[in-house]
């Protein structure tokens, strides 16, 4: 058990409540959360605060299967004019089976 003094951000094991440490009874800790309601907790269930970890952005199959969109990248998607991706939409569409064959292309990802 990670040692917590009064005014520590903290956040139980779980992750799923988090914020100031305001007052210690005996085994007992005191949370107030962002919204100011305070919740009380095992100081045993109580850890030092940790940035949540951001998922990763990842591309549909193909030759960038599970890479990164590079900065690069990201900048060069965003200048497609919208009439070329019209095109492209329409093209890909026709190329479908039928229904349920692939996700139309409204409905694919912006990456």
């Amino acid at each position: 058990m990670a040692r917590l003094s009064l005014g520590d951000r903290v956040s139980d094991l779980k992750g799923a409540h988090d914020g100031r440490l305001v007052d210690i009874d005996g085994t007992t800790g005191y949370v107030e959360q962002a919204n100011g309601v305070v919740v009380e907790f095992p100081l045993s269930q109580l850890k030092p605060y940790e940035e949540p970890k951001i998922a990763e952005e990842r591309t549909l199959s193909g030759p960038l299967r599970d890479r990164l969109l590079n900065p690069a990248q990201k900048a060069l998607l965003a200048s497609v004019p919208a009439t070329l991706l019209a095109a492209i939409a329409k093209s890909y569409d026709a190329g479908s089976d039928g229904p349920g064959s692939r996700t139309p292309f409204a409905a694919l990802p912006e990456s």
